[in-house]
Protein backbone atom coordinates (compact mmCIF):
# COMPACT_ATOMS: atom_id res chain seq x y z
CA UNK A 1 0.00 0.00 0.00
CA UNK A 2 2.59 2.58 1.12
CA UNK A 3 4.14 1.46 -2.65
CA UNK A 4 1.12 2.47 -3.99
CA UNK A 5 0.97 6.10 -2.29
CA UNK A 6 4.87 7.26 -3.47
CA UNK A 7 4.11 6.02 -6.79
CA UNK A 8 1.04 8.87 -6.61
CA UNK A 9 2.70 11.60 -5.28
CA UNK A 10 5.50 10.77 -7.53
CA UNK A 11 2.98 11.03 -11.15
CA UNK A 12 1.45 14.60 -8.92
CA UNK A 13 4.18 16.65 -11.38
CA UNK A 14 4.30 14.70 -14.36
CA UNK A 15 0.23 15.34 -14.35
CA UNK A 16 0.38 19.10 -13.70
CA UNK A 17 3.04 19.38 -16.62
CA UNK A 18 0.76 17.52 -18.66
CA UNK A 19 -1.95 19.81 -17.48
CA UNK A 20 -0.25 22.74 -18.17
CA UNK A 21 1.33 21.62 -22.02
CA UNK A 22 -2.78 20.48 -22.89
CA UNK A 23 -3.58 24.20 -21.81
CA UNK A 24 -0.97 25.52 -23.96
CA UNK A 25 -2.10 23.26 -26.78
CA UNK A 26 -5.26 24.50 -25.97
CA UNK A 27 -3.93 28.05 -26.43
CA UNK A 28 -2.04 27.43 -29.60
CA UNK A 29 -5.28 25.66 -30.83
CA UNK A 30 -7.88 27.75 -30.34
CA UNK A 31 -6.38 31.67 -29.91
CA UNK A 32 -3.13 32.11 -31.89
CA UNK A 33 -1.93 36.23 -31.86
CA UNK A 34 1.20 36.84 -33.57
CA UNK A 35 2.66 40.31 -33.25
CA UNK A 36 5.72 42.09 -35.02
CA UNK A 37 6.76 43.69 -31.82
CA UNK A 38 6.87 43.86 -28.40
CA UNK A 39 4.56 46.82 -28.08
CA UNK A 40 2.37 45.01 -27.83
CA UNK A 41 3.53 41.85 -28.07
CA UNK A 42 1.54 38.67 -29.22
CA UNK A 43 0.65 37.24 -25.33
CA UNK A 44 -0.98 40.79 -24.52
CA UNK A 45 -3.09 40.55 -26.73
CA UNK A 46 -4.10 37.54 -25.98
CA UNK A 47 -4.73 38.05 -22.47
CA UNK A 48 -6.83 40.88 -23.49
CA UNK A 49 -8.48 38.62 -25.55
CA UNK A 50 -8.94 36.31 -22.47
CA UNK A 51 -9.91 39.11 -20.07
CA UNK A 52 -13.27 39.46 -22.68
CA UNK A 53 -13.84 35.71 -22.41
CA UNK A 54 -11.87 32.26 -21.47
CA UNK A 55 -9.69 30.79 -23.90
CA UNK A 56 -11.57 28.09 -24.19
CA UNK A 57 -15.17 29.64 -25.35
CA UNK A 58 -13.00 31.05 -28.40
CA UNK A 59 -13.43 29.52 -31.97
CA UNK A 60 -9.95 28.63 -33.78
CA UNK A 61 -8.49 32.08 -34.50
CA UNK A 62 -5.09 33.41 -36.05
CA UNK A 63 -4.56 36.90 -35.98
CA UNK A 64 -1.57 39.02 -36.86
CA UNK A 65 -0.49 42.57 -35.44
CA UNK A 66 1.49 44.70 -37.25
CA UNK A 67 3.06 48.00 -36.17
CA UNK A 68 2.86 50.71 -38.76
CA UNK A 69 4.14 54.31 -38.42
CA UNK A 70 0.67 56.04 -37.16
CA UNK A 71 -1.80 52.92 -36.73
CA UNK A 72 -1.78 49.50 -35.94
CA UNK A 73 -2.76 46.80 -38.67
CA UNK A 74 -5.30 43.57 -37.90
CA UNK A 75 -5.72 40.50 -40.02
CA UNK A 76 -7.69 37.32 -39.53
CA UNK A 77 -6.94 34.48 -40.91
CA UNK A 78 -5.05 33.79 -44.29
CA UNK A 79 -6.93 36.91 -45.69
CA UNK A 80 -4.31 39.34 -45.80
CA UNK A 81 -6.54 41.86 -48.43
CA UNK A 82 -8.83 43.09 -45.90
CA UNK A 83 -6.88 44.44 -42.77
CA UNK A 84 -8.56 46.24 -39.88
CA UNK A 85 -6.62 49.82 -38.98
CA UNK A 86 -7.15 51.95 -35.95
CA UNK A 87 -4.82 54.65 -34.56
CA UNK A 88 -1.97 53.94 -32.43
CA UNK A 89 -2.11 54.88 -28.41
CA UNK A 90 1.00 55.76 -26.79
CA UNK A 91 0.52 53.40 -23.99
CA UNK A 92 1.02 48.94 -24.67
CA UNK A 93 -1.57 48.07 -22.48
CA UNK A 94 -3.86 50.33 -24.40
CA UNK A 95 -2.59 49.38 -27.74
CA UNK A 96 -3.08 45.44 -26.55
CA UNK A 97 -6.80 46.24 -25.84
CA UNK A 98 -8.09 48.19 -28.38
CA UNK A 99 -6.66 45.10 -30.48
CA UNK A 100 -8.08 43.22 -28.77
CA UNK A 101 -11.83 44.86 -29.11
CA UNK A 102 -11.21 44.81 -33.14
CA UNK A 103 -10.35 41.02 -32.96
CA UNK A 104 -13.42 40.29 -30.53
CA UNK A 105 -15.68 42.64 -33.17
CA UNK A 106 -14.07 41.32 -36.12
CA UNK A 107 -14.76 37.66 -35.19
CA UNK A 108 -18.43 38.39 -33.88
CA UNK A 109 -17.41 36.25 -31.03
CA UNK A 110 -18.06 39.53 -28.66
CA UNK A 111 -20.06 37.83 -25.39
CA UNK A 112 -23.83 38.60 -25.05
CA UNK A 113 -24.96 39.89 -21.81
CA UNK A 114 -27.90 40.67 -21.00
CA UNK A 115 -28.36 44.88 -20.13
CA UNK A 116 -30.57 46.93 -18.15
CA UNK A 117 -32.37 49.27 -19.10
CA UNK A 118 -30.98 52.52 -19.78
CA UNK A 119 -30.99 55.64 -17.71
CA UNK A 120 -31.89 58.44 -19.56
CA UNK A 121 -31.54 61.85 -18.06
CA UNK A 122 -34.30 64.60 -18.76
CA UNK A 123 -33.09 67.01 -20.46
CA UNK A 124 -32.25 70.68 -18.82
CA UNK A 125 -34.22 72.58 -20.59
CA UNK A 126 -33.36 76.03 -22.69
CA UNK A 127 -34.32 78.83 -20.29
CA UNK A 128 -37.23 80.48 -21.33
CA UNK A 129 -36.18 84.13 -23.57
CA UNK A 130 -36.88 87.04 -20.72
CA UNK A 131 -39.99 88.71 -22.27
CA UNK A 132 -39.33 91.49 -23.90
CA UNK A 133 -40.09 94.76 -21.80
CA UNK A 134 -43.69 96.15 -21.91
CA UNK A 135 -43.35 99.49 -23.52
CA UNK A 136 -44.02 102.62 -20.88
CA UNK A 137 -47.36 103.36 -20.80
CA UNK A 138 -48.12 107.02 -21.07
CA UNK A 139 -49.54 109.71 -18.82
CA UNK A 140 -52.72 110.78 -20.21
CA UNK A 141 -51.50 114.21 -18.94
CA UNK A 142 -48.05 116.07 -20.14
CA UNK A 143 -46.74 119.53 -18.47
CA UNK A 144 -46.12 122.65 -20.72
CA UNK A 145 -43.85 125.16 -19.49
CA UNK A 146 -44.01 128.35 -20.79
CA UNK A 147 -42.59 131.81 -21.33
CA UNK A 148 -43.93 135.23 -23.04
CA UNK A 149 -43.03 138.87 -23.03
CA UNK A 150 -46.23 140.90 -23.70
CA UNK A 151 -47.47 144.93 -23.87
CA UNK A 152 -50.44 146.10 -21.74
CA UNK A 153 -52.18 148.05 -24.28
CA UNK A 154 -55.11 149.95 -21.88
CA UNK A 155 -54.55 153.15 -20.25
CA UNK A 156 -51.07 153.67 -22.17
CA UNK A 157 -48.53 150.85 -23.29
CA UNK A 158 -46.16 148.69 -20.84
CA UNK A 159 -43.92 145.99 -21.45
CA UNK A 160 -44.44 143.05 -19.03
CA UNK A 161 -43.48 139.61 -18.96
CA UNK A 162 -45.19 135.65 -18.26
CA UNK A 163 -44.50 132.50 -16.77
CA UNK A 164 -47.62 129.82 -17.41
CA UNK A 165 -47.42 125.40 -16.10
CA UNK A 166 -50.26 123.86 -18.08
CA UNK A 167 -51.45 120.54 -17.41
CA UNK A 168 -52.70 119.32 -20.52
CA UNK A 169 -54.53 116.33 -21.87
CA UNK A 170 -52.22 114.63 -24.23
CA UNK A 171 -55.12 113.00 -26.88
CA UNK A 172 -58.33 115.49 -25.47
CA UNK A 173 -59.53 118.80 -25.88
CA UNK A 174 -58.97 120.56 -22.14
CA UNK A 175 -56.68 120.97 -19.81
CA UNK A 176 -55.54 123.64 -16.78
CA UNK A 177 -52.96 126.27 -16.88
CA UNK A 178 -51.57 128.50 -14.07
CA UNK A 179 -49.95 131.99 -14.91
CA UNK A 180 -47.57 134.49 -13.12
CA UNK A 181 -47.16 137.92 -14.82
CA UNK A 182 -45.76 141.27 -13.69
CA UNK A 183 -47.03 144.66 -15.80
CA UNK A 184 -44.35 147.12 -15.59
CA UNK A 185 -45.54 150.72 -14.92
CA UNK A 186 -48.03 152.65 -16.05
CA UNK A 187 -48.29 156.95 -15.67
CA UNK A 188 -51.53 158.35 -14.80
CA UNK A 189 -52.09 161.92 -14.64
CA UNK A 190 -53.58 163.39 -11.15
CA UNK A 191 -54.15 167.30 -10.01
CA UNK A 192 -50.24 168.59 -10.23
CA UNK A 193 -48.40 165.27 -10.34
CA UNK A 194 -48.58 161.87 -12.21
CA UNK A 195 -49.64 158.44 -9.92
CA UNK A 196 -47.62 155.71 -11.48
CA UNK A 197 -48.77 151.96 -10.43
CA UNK A 198 -47.67 148.38 -11.75
CA UNK A 199 -49.13 145.15 -11.41
CA UNK A 200 -48.55 141.60 -10.18
CA UNK A 201 -50.62 139.15 -11.49
CA UNK A 202 -51.55 135.28 -10.67
CA UNK A 203 -54.57 133.79 -12.54
CA UNK A 204 -56.07 129.92 -13.27
CA UNK A 205 -57.71 129.26 -16.52
CA UNK A 206 -58.90 125.78 -18.11
CA UNK A 207 -57.73 125.67 -21.19
CA UNK A 208 -59.86 124.48 -24.15
CA UNK A 209 -57.40 123.51 -27.36
CA UNK A 210 -57.18 121.81 -30.47
CA UNK A 211 -54.51 120.11 -32.05
CA UNK A 212 -52.94 119.57 -34.96
CA UNK A 213 -49.56 117.59 -36.35
CA UNK A 214 -48.02 121.41 -36.79
CA UNK A 215 -50.25 123.65 -35.64
CA UNK A 216 -52.71 124.06 -32.55
CA UNK A 217 -55.56 127.13 -31.34
CA UNK A 218 -56.35 127.21 -27.75
CA UNK A 219 -58.38 129.75 -25.41
CA UNK A 220 -57.88 129.85 -21.58
CA UNK A 221 -61.08 131.18 -19.51
CA UNK A 222 -60.40 131.58 -15.84
CA UNK A 223 -59.94 134.22 -12.74
CA UNK A 224 -56.72 136.32 -12.35
CA UNK A 225 -56.11 138.34 -9.18
CA UNK A 226 -53.67 141.42 -9.06
CA UNK A 227 -51.84 143.27 -7.14
CA UNK A 228 -51.57 146.41 -7.74
CA UNK A 229 -48.77 149.49 -6.24
CA UNK A 230 -49.10 153.12 -6.48
CA UNK A 231 -46.87 155.74 -5.52
CA UNK A 232 -47.07 159.76 -6.91
CA UNK A 233 -44.27 161.55 -8.30
CA UNK A 234 -44.06 165.20 -8.27
CA UNK A 235 -46.36 165.87 -5.51
CA UNK A 236 -45.30 168.20 -2.66
CA UNK A 237 -45.50 165.26 -1.01
CA UNK A 238 -45.48 161.79 -2.46
CA UNK A 239 -47.13 158.81 -1.20
CA UNK A 240 -47.29 154.68 -2.08
CA UNK A 241 -50.56 152.98 -1.64
CA UNK A 242 -51.22 148.93 -2.81
CA UNK A 243 -54.34 147.27 -3.03
CA UNK A 244 -55.94 143.24 -4.44
CA UNK A 245 -58.26 142.83 -6.96
CA UNK A 246 -59.56 140.01 -8.89
CA UNK A 247 -61.19 139.63 -12.20
CA UNK A 248 -62.03 137.34 -15.12
CA UNK A 249 -59.47 136.50 -17.56
CA UNK A 250 -59.43 134.93 -21.15
CA UNK A 251 -56.71 134.17 -23.82
CA UNK A 252 -56.73 133.30 -27.09
CA UNK A 253 -53.38 132.38 -28.90
CA UNK A 254 -52.57 130.28 -32.44
CA UNK A 255 -49.12 128.74 -32.20
CA UNK A 256 -46.97 126.57 -34.01
CA UNK A 257 -46.11 122.76 -32.84
CA UNK A 258 -42.41 121.57 -33.11
CA UNK A 259 -41.49 118.47 -31.84
CA UNK A 260 -42.28 119.31 -28.18
CA UNK A 261 -42.14 122.63 -28.53
CA UNK A 262 -44.52 125.71 -29.27
CA UNK A 263 -44.48 128.83 -30.10
CA UNK A 264 -47.07 131.58 -29.58
CA UNK A 265 -48.99 134.60 -30.28
CA UNK A 266 -51.83 135.45 -28.48
CA UNK A 267 -54.04 138.15 -26.56
CA UNK A 268 -54.95 138.33 -23.19
CA UNK A 269 -57.51 140.07 -21.57
CA UNK A 270 -59.12 140.52 -18.00
CA UNK A 271 -61.65 142.55 -16.69
CA UNK A 272 -61.68 143.43 -13.08
CA UNK A 273 -63.88 143.38 -10.80
CA UNK A 274 -63.23 145.55 -8.57
CA UNK A 275 -62.93 149.59 -8.83
CA UNK A 276 -59.85 150.57 -8.84
CA UNK A 277 -58.98 154.53 -7.77
CA UNK A 278 -56.19 156.88 -7.06
CA UNK A 279 -56.59 159.87 -4.92
CA UNK A 280 -54.64 162.86 -4.33
CA UNK A 281 -54.72 164.79 -1.12
CA UNK A 282 -54.94 168.56 -1.05
CA UNK A 283 -52.49 170.48 1.36
CA UNK A 284 -54.94 172.18 2.64
CA UNK A 285 -58.61 171.60 2.97
CA UNK A 286 -60.70 171.16 0.24
CA UNK A 287 -61.84 168.17 -1.72
CA UNK A 288 -59.37 165.57 -3.23
CA UNK A 289 -58.51 164.93 -6.41
CA UNK A 290 -59.45 161.42 -7.49
CA UNK A 291 -59.19 159.09 -10.95
CA UNK A 292 -60.35 155.87 -11.90
CA UNK A 293 -57.77 153.24 -13.33
CA UNK A 294 -59.16 151.25 -16.37
CA UNK A 295 -61.58 148.32 -15.72
CA UNK A 296 -60.25 146.01 -18.24
CA UNK A 297 -56.79 145.47 -20.08
CA UNK A 298 -55.49 143.59 -23.14
CA UNK A 299 -52.31 142.30 -23.48
CA UNK A 300 -50.46 141.19 -26.77
CA UNK A 301 -47.49 138.86 -26.25
CA UNK A 302 -45.43 136.22 -27.74
CA UNK A 303 -44.31 133.28 -26.32
CA UNK A 304 -42.28 130.38 -26.39
CA UNK A 305 -42.52 126.65 -24.44
CA UNK A 306 -41.94 123.13 -24.21
CA UNK A 307 -43.74 119.82 -23.77
CA UNK A 308 -42.73 117.24 -20.88
CA UNK A 309 -44.51 113.73 -21.01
Amino acid sequence: MKRHIRALVAAIPFVIVANLANAETNRERNLVVRSEGDCPSGQAVTEALWAIRPDRDWPALTTTVHILEDRIQVTLGEDQNHPREIPLPADCTDRANRVALVIAVWSGELPAHATGAPTLSVAVPAPAPAPAPMPTKKSAMVTELGLSGFYSAVGGWAPGGSVEFGWLRRDSWWGLRARVAYQSTKSLRVDIGDSQYDRTLLGAAMVLQWNRRRIFLSSDWGLEGSLIRAHGDGYSQNQSASGLNVGLAADGRVGLRLRAFRIWADVHGYRWLGKETIRVDPLVAGASSTSTLPAWDAQLGLGVGVVFD
